[in-house]
């Protein structure tokens, strides 16, 4: 049914069209949105399939690694050298924006592979051990970048369907019955006013 707070005059007719092209205008922007969405959301998901398989596999090679080291420098060198270590603090988050959905991109920075240990009393087994774990650590790093964009797409994808379905739904169907309405109550005074004129000149004529 139609508004009841509406009053079918030509103003509010022109003003329910402007609002109705606004709201179709709108509902094909966020059927667009949507779709853009999905797809970043799709290409993401395939790189986290990618990059989990990626990281069992530098998973296995860093503890492979380690533990060759641990036997050839000992375990008491290893910790000695893990305790010297300082956080590495080179990961950067940035703020990236994609159809007006905040994200994040994690900037690794230059100095990701200095070396934080003496060269003596080491050997290369140490150095292809780091290695190893830095890589690692790029690859968690970009897991987490993928994961937190995909919950984030993910939800604005939920919202914005939730808007497209209320215009779709609710709006429009409001506005189009309204416009019916006043369309149809228009019409009708114009028939009305059109017969009073025509007895109003049928009885000039008459006299």
């Amino acid at each position: 049914m139609h508004s009841n707070n509406i009053f079918p005059t030509k103003g509010n007719l022109l003003n329910l069209k402007r609002s109705l092209s606004l709201s179709k205008m709108g509902h094909n922007l966020l059927g667009r949105k949507k779709q853009v969405l999905l797809r970043e959301m799709m290409r993401m998901v395939a790189s986290v399939n990618k990059i989990k398989t990626e990281i069992d596999i530098c998973f296995f090679d860093a503890y492979s690694a380690l533990i060759k080291t641990n036997t050839t420098l000992g375990l008491r060198t290893c910790y000695e050298i893990a305790q010297s270590t300082s956080a590495d603090s080179s990961l950067k988050i940035k703020q990236t924006s994609l159809m007006g959905v905040e994200l994040i991109s994690v900037d690794f920075g230059q100095d990701r592979s200095k070396c934080q240990y003496y060269l003596t009393g080491t050997d290369s087994q140490l150095d292809a051990t780091v290695v190893l774990f830095n890589k690692l650590k790029q690859k968690l790093a970009m897991l987490a970048e993928l994961e937190h964009n995909i919950y984030r797409l993910t939800l604005s994808i939920k919202k914005t369907e939730k808007r497209t379905n209320a215009l779709k739904n609710l709006v429009i169907p409001k506005f189009e019955e309204n416009l019916k309405y006043i369309s149809d109550v228009l019409e009708e005074h114009e028939r009305e006013e059109f017969s009073h004129l025509k007895v109003i000149k049928r009885n000039k004529e008459n006299l």
